[in-house]
């Protein structure tokens, strides 16, 4: 199935720009390290927006991750992951 959209080449480049400075790989490790420590210290696992939190952020760390492996080898493969 085709998505509905078209990613736009302005898109493709922002995105792209996006991901030379913030690196999937270490974009990912740091939300998931910010979010585990904001629901062991700061939030209410009983609060209502946490679940759709919890599903979009999860969401965003599966693009991230199939990002990561598109790229494999390529120019953000060195990069640290801390």
């Amino acid at each position: 199935n085709e998505p509905d959209f078209a990613v736009s080449p302005r898109l493709q480049e922002a995105f792209v720009k996006f991901l030379e400075y913030h690196p999937a790989k270490r974009l990912s490790v740091n939300l998931r390290r910010w979010l585990l420590e904001f629901l062991m210290y700061d939030g209410s696992a009983e609060a209502e927006y946490l679940y759709h939190l919890v599903t979009d952020l999860s969401g965003l760390f599966d693009l991230l991750d199939f990002v990561q492996e598109e790229w494999k080898g390529g120019r953000f493969d060195n990069e640290p992951s801390n």
